[in-house]
């Protein structure tokens, strides 16, 4: 799903969003994933909290999953207070990957 903005009268595509089901052993399992990615000048609370408040309450219907996890690395300061506001909580598992390798930074939607 390519993220537009209306700036003006002009749109512009200034991100990207990406839904998933995971699918695992660990503490994530049956929950969906949301990736957001934008330009590095969109990476600011309200630009966030606007993108993340459009499409989390949608997720759980659109997949069917059980809640909804995403990360945010510690120095993504605005991120991590723009999903904040949104509900998300710092999860205090990893997500365990394919290879075992363990993952920090996901917080949670439930």
């Amino acid at each position: 799903m390519k993220i537009l903005q209306l700036d003006c009268l002009f749109v512009k595509r200034i991100g990207t969003v990406e839904l998933c089901l995971r699918v695992s052993e660990d503490k994530f399992n049956n929950m969906g994933i949301l990736r957001v990615d934008v330009r590095s000048d969109y990476e600011q609370e309200n630009e966030l909290y606007g993108i993340f408040s459009l499409v989390t309450p949608e997720i759980e219907k659109m997949l069917g999953c059980k809640g909804v996890l995403t990360k945010a690395p510690i120095y993504a300061v605005e991120r991590m207070k723009a999903i904040q506001k949104v509900g998300f909580t710092k999860s205090e598992h990893f997500l365990i990957g394919k290879t075992g390798y363990a993952y920090d930074g996901y917080w949670t939607l439930k």
